[in-house]
């Protein structure tokens, strides 16, 4: 029973007033009880909710509901509270029962005495304290034993199976106690711990023995593992029967870590090649001294415990400026923890450089102890640092300039070097590309495929191959071929870094391109080429038709020149001579001086054809030249044909013999007026042009450049192809008999190619036709030659002295002839040698001009015998004639600066006029 103020109270329920009393009385009479008393089931139950008694004496039979509901209300809403029931003597056994079974706590029949009754209430009231101790005790318990969250208290049966885990276990092992309640304690057990059979044999000890240490390593449920230390015992019931196991251990995973890592750090200590030192907190001085200390700097460990740190130190100008006296004890001791390359004393004397890492030593409490070293040797770092500058300058400079982009990434793929060249050519920055920022500039459209082609490569450890694009730094895309390589170790072969380098292939893709595209047209451009080699081949053949008869008409001319400079001349003579009455000799000989002039006139237009004429060109003005035969053409063309002239601005010079362009323009002016007898117009047009290698490549005789063209355009008839192809020949001619000899058009064509040019027609039967004269620019400028003032008087005088040299007998007869009759005294030779033997000769006198033949037989051309001839004499005056000139003082159809020439047939008076004013010219 309680004692001291606290008091029971207790429900009595009976509808049975005296029965009702006695009980109440009699438990009254108990120490420490107040009763509290209902007549019906409603009574009971409201009492029971508002005054909540320890204990309800319960009649079975009540008026209002019986008296077993109510017991079954009582222990379903308040099952701590005690039920005693009563019932009458006649209730059956089965009653009984069914009033346990609604939770009563025991059961009286009537009549009860009062002392039975008391005992009876007395014993339930121990029961529930003994209870309530109980259950006080295991709480105590269970809070100790979750509250030991470093141990793990674990209870298994006599097979092993787990029937209690602490909230210690499921900390340490990480199952819940659902998961591992009824699972066997090998659960915890580590698999070769479990093979080996740990598991049982712990418990055999345990029951053997009545304990079982066990401090080993167990698993956890995330595969983790803890070491445990402690022991297995077996437990037993009150009858001494074996009941299971108890468990309990303590996690020392910590503790067994610092164990293992403080043995292996004195095995590192020990083994490690640094030197490792510690130093006193006190003053310093060595309290520690391991192998590498002796190797690096040594002194025996018996030599250098308790020496002072300044035994290691170098000189004082060695030290670097953050030491001072005691090295980095003191820098240490402040700061905590330092590093610095520095130098350090050997015992030898030697200085070695060192990389110094030292930190402060403190006690749990927080003192300072001391200062812990380590000094590595770098003495190899830093020759190799050096020769890794050098070399990296190197290859800095190597790759800035190699002809393609270069990066370098780490072994995952990560980029962390670029060449000049690639910043230059993507405009980014370092840190704009570090890492993966090189995908900025890929197009997005690839940039997936390049991102796996890329990793299966860093995964395979394979070199990477590919064609992709990268945007320059002008927005523009161009390809790549890019190749990477794996930079492997030497050793264990493993993948150091990555090279890789970025080729433009712009220009190959170019030319692969067009390779691609000749290939697919080959078949067309084979049969253009078959073509354009036909019209070349029939070109050539033309060319060189022209070229053969050019050769056979210029030595015809030659030999004509000859004849007609006899013929002329002896009919000027003649002239002379006849008296001035002879008026029907007079008549014949003038008709034979005009029909020996016609046959002059011819003959200059084969050498035209023939390029053998002699030019003189000078540097000319085209525009003005057109401008000037304004008049000219107006009236060769006539009244119905119609004149225009398109003169280009800033139109360039060219060098030519201005006469021979104005007969050639005048010869196309009037080839025009002849092919429009019903009227037209006639177009004269100058441009500057260039004609390039694909106009060339179909001309062959043409040479690329840049040409001043004149067009000489009409609107007559025109011309069908056979026609076009045979405009040039010699004597061909589509006009009428009489009405033209063939020779306009090839001497056009000769002067042209004569002055380096080129000439083409343009023409469609009825669509009119287009000459195009092609003449070099003038670049370089022309020196022209001063023209003397025309003498007034041609004749000569017998004190000065001509020498003639030409192989033509009566060529030389009759110019001799004619010298002397001007008044000059005249020598003569017929060949170049004769002429030099005279010269040579003292007693020949005074000789003032060499007039001489171009073409002379005897292995001596004209200029030759000039150029001995003033060898022989200096300052002889020297004038040349030719029926034709090639390759002497006519070079490429043009005369030598200096030169002076009479051509064949020549008259009297050209030679009078000619000799005089060579003889009367001074030079500058």
């Amino acid at each position: 029973m309680p004692g001291g103020d606290q008091r029971t109270l207790i429900l009595n329920v009976d509808d049975d007033e005296a029965g009702r009393y006695a009980k109440t009385r009699a438990l009254r009479r108990a120490d420490g009880i107040d009763v509290i008393e209902a007549a019906t089931g409603g009574d009971a139950l409201r009492l029971v909710a508002e005054r909540r008694p320890t204990l309800v004496l319960l009649d079975v039979k009540l008026p209002d509901i019986n008296g077993l509901e109510v017991c079954r209300l009582i222990k379903r809403d308040r099952p701590e509270i005690l039920v005693l029931q009563i019932s009458a003597s006649f209730v059956s056994g089965g009653d009984r029962a069914r009033g346990l079974d609604a939770g009563a706590d025991t059961y009286l029949t009537q009549p009860v005495e009062p002392n039975e009754l008391v005992a009876s209430v007395r014993a339930l009231l121990r029961i529930r304290q003994a209870e309530a101790r109980l259950r006080e005790s295991e709480e105590r318990l269970r809070l100790v034993v979750d509250g030991a969250t470093d141990h793990a208290i674990i209870t298994t049966d006599s097979e092993g199976r787990i029937t209690g885990w602490s909230s210690g276990a499921e900390a340490i092992f990480g199952w819940s106690a659902p998961e591992a309640v009824g699972q066997d304690s090998a659960l915890i057990f580590t698999p070769e711990d479990r093979v080996a059979g740990a598991p049982r044999q712990e418990l055999e000890t345990a029951r053997r023995e009545g304990r079982a240490n066990d401090e080993r390593w167990h698993l956890r449920k995330d595969g983790g593992r803890v070491f445990m230390n402690g022991s297995v015992r077996p437990l037993h019931d009150a009858e001494g029967r074996e009941a299971g196991f108890l468990k309990v251990a303590r996690d020392e995973t910590e503790r067994r870590g610092t164990d293992e890592a403080s043995a292996r750090l004195a095995a590192i200590v020990s083994a490690t090649p640094d030197a490792i030192v510690s130093f006193s907190g006190e003053d310093g001085r060595i309290a520690s001294w391991n192998k590498g200390a002796e190797r690096l700097f040594g002194y025996t460990e018996a030599e250098a415990i308790g020496a002072p740190v300044s035994l290691l130190l170098p000189p004082p100008d060695r030290i670097t400026p953050c030491e001072d006296g005691t090295g980095v004890f003191r820098w240490a001791m402040k700061e905590g923890a330092v590093r610095i390359d520095s130098v350090r004393r050997r015992k030898d004397g030697a200085l070695v450089d060192v990389a110094v890492s030292a930190a402060r030593m403190t006690a749990r409490d927080g003192r300072a102890l001391g200062v812990s070293a380590v000094f590595h040797d770098i003495t190899e770092r830093k020759r190799a640092a050096e020769a890794l500058r050098e070399g990296e300058a190197k290859f800095r400079t190597l790759a800035d300039n190699i002809p393609a982009l270069c990066w370098m990434a780490s072994a995952d793929g990560w980029v962390y070097w670029y060449n000049k060249r690639w910043y230059d050519y993507t405009g980014t920055t370092p840190d704009q590309m570090e890492g993966w920022g090189w995908q900025s500039v890929h197009d997005p459209l690839t940039l997936p495929a390049v991102v796996e082609r890329w990793a299966g490569s860093i995964a395979g450890g394979d070199p990477f191959e590919m064609v992709f694009p990268l945007k320059g730094a002008d927005g523009t895309f161009r390809p790549f071929l890019t190749r990477v390589a794996p930079v492997r170790d030497d050793g264990d072969g493993r993948i150091l870094r990555w090279f890789g380098t970025n080729t433009d292939i712009s220009e190959q893709r170019a030319a692969e391109d067009k390779l691609r595209e000749l290939n697919e047209t080959l078949e067309q451009r084979v049969q253009a080429e078959v073509v354009r080699r036909a019209e070349t081949e029939e070109r050539l053949r033309q060319s060189q038709k022209m070229e053969a008869v050019g050769q056979l008409t210029g030595g015809i001319a030659h030999d004509f020149n000859n004849l007609l400079q006899i013929v002329t001349g002896n009919l000027e003579i003649l002239g002379r001579n006849l008296p001035e009455d002879a008026g029907r000799l007079r008549r014949a000989a003038d008709n034979a001086m005009n029909g020996a002039k016609r046959a002059a006139t011819l003959t200059q237009r084969l050498l035209a054809f023939s390029r053998r004429q002699p030019l003189a060109p000078k540097a000319l003005s085209v525009n003005q030249l057109v401008s000037g035969m304004s008049d000219l053409l107006n009236r060769a063309l006539g009244e119905t044909v119609a004149l225009e002239t398109v003169l280009a601005a800033g139109l360039w010079r060219v060098e030519a013999d201005s006469n021979q362009l104005e007969n050639a323009i005048l010869n196309l002016a009037v080839n025009a007026r002849d092919a429009m007898a019903d009227g037209g117009k006639l177009t004269i047009e100058t441009a500057n042009t260039r004609l390039d290698e694909a106009y060339v490549h179909n001309n062959v005789e043409v040479s690329p450049g840049q040409y001043v063209v004149v067009c000489v355009s009409d609107t007559g008839t025109g011309m069908d192809s056979e026609t076009r192809a045979r405009a040039f020949e010699p004597f061909f001619t589509t006009k009428e008999v009489g009405k033209g000899t063939g020779l306009g058009l090839s001497q056009v064509y000769g002067f042209v190619k004569q002055s380096g040019g080129h000439v083409a027609i343009y023409s469609e039967p009825g669509e009119g036709t287009t000459v195009k004269i092609y003449l070099p620019r003038l670049l370089g400028a022309v020196v022209e030659e001063l023209k003397p003032d025309e003498p007034v008087v041609p004749e000569g005088s017998w004190a000065e002295t001509v020498l003639v040299v030409e192989d033509d007998h009566d060529v030389r007869a009759y110019t001799v002839e004619v010298l002397r009759e001007l008044g000059y005294r005249v020598l003569e030779a017929h060949d170049g040698p004769t002429a030099l033997r005279l010269l040579e000769r003292q007693d020949a006198g005074r000789i003032d001009l060499l007039f001489t033949d171009v073409v002379l037989p005897g292995g001596m051309n004209g200029e030759q015998v000039a150029a001995r001839a003033r060898g022989l004499r200096p300052g002889l005056k020297v004038l040349f004639t030719t029926g034709y000139a090639r390759n002497a003082i006519v070079h490429q159809g043009r005369l030598d600066p200096g030169v002076r020439l009479v051509t064949k047939p020549f008259t009297f008076a050209d030679l009078a006029a000619k000799v005089r004013d060579l003889l009367d010219f001074q030079a500058p």
